[in-house]
């Protein structure tokens, strides 16, 4: 696998460097834009580029059913294990010859994967999670169109959220305890195939760090626990809230 020579200082999508002050994100409010380090990943027939905010991801070859070595992709060095991070691009699958190729990856350390928003050939091409094959089909006959793309993983919920142009369309749960990166291009997963030539436009990351206070009640009395433990719900005398870190 070849990689940038070294780590570049900013998302290529984004304009600034760095923590920048508090910004209106496409979905929700309260979030902060920040600008994590990257790597630019390519294996066997991956070819990158970059032309103006849009980042172009190749997989020339076919490749092979049951074996991996066709990617290109960018792997954020956005590490985290609290909080909330949300990822928003504008995709377009520009040619789909092949089929189950992942395009956004939310996974955790270590390389497991776990998210995968694949696209695949039936219906002109359709968007699943490939690392959950009974989610069903998200949206179909996206090849040739430009789709944005959001995910917000809220880790101290323990929910991973998909919007296709700004709907709801997908809430997934997450394991607890875990450290999760961020990856985005064009990977031919162990069951799929190329080639296919796929580009990411505008893509923007925020955050947002909230603990979550949980209101009881004691007594008649209302008092505040500071917890992010999930499975509240069990607990009918409480109830969370969220407050800025």
């Amino acid at each position: 696998m070849s990689k940038t020579p070294a780590r570049t200082c900013a998302v290529l999508g984004l304009v600034m460097a760095g923590l920048t002050p508090a910004a209106q994100a496409q979905i929700g409010s309260g979030w902060t834009r920040y600008s994590p380090e990257f790597d630019v990943h390519r294996q066997g027939s991956g070819q990158y580029s970059k032309s103006g905010g849009t980042e172009k991801f190749t997989i020339s070859a076919t490749g092979v059913v049951g074996k991996t070595g066709q990617r290109s992709e960018i792997r954020l060095h956005n590490g985290y294990s609290s909080g909330q991070r949300q990822f928003e691009g504008y995709l377009k699958v520009v040619r789909l010859d092949g089929t189950k190729v992942s395009l956004k990856q939310t996974m955790m350390t270590g390389g497991h994967a776990f998210f995968m928003l694949s696209v695949k050939a039936e219906g002109g091409g359709q968007l699943y999670d490939h690392g959950n094959s009974g989610a069903g089909t998200f949206i179909s006959g996206v090849v040739g169109r430009t789709i944005r793309v959001n995910t917000i993983h809220d880790e101290n919920a323990g929910t991973l959220k998909l919007y296709l142009n700004g709907s709801l369309k997908y809430t997934r749960t997450t394991p607890a305890g875990k450290t999760w990166v961020e990856k985005y291009g064009a990977y031919k997963t162990l069951s799929g195939l190329g080639p296919i030539t796929a580009e990411w436009s505008n893509v923007n990351l925020w955050r947002s760090d909230h603990r979550h206070l949980i209101f009881c009640t004691r007594g008649g009395a209302v008092f505040a626990e500071n917890n992010g433990i999930t499975g509240l719900r069990r607990r009918s005398s409480c109830w969370p809230r969220a407050t800025r870190a």
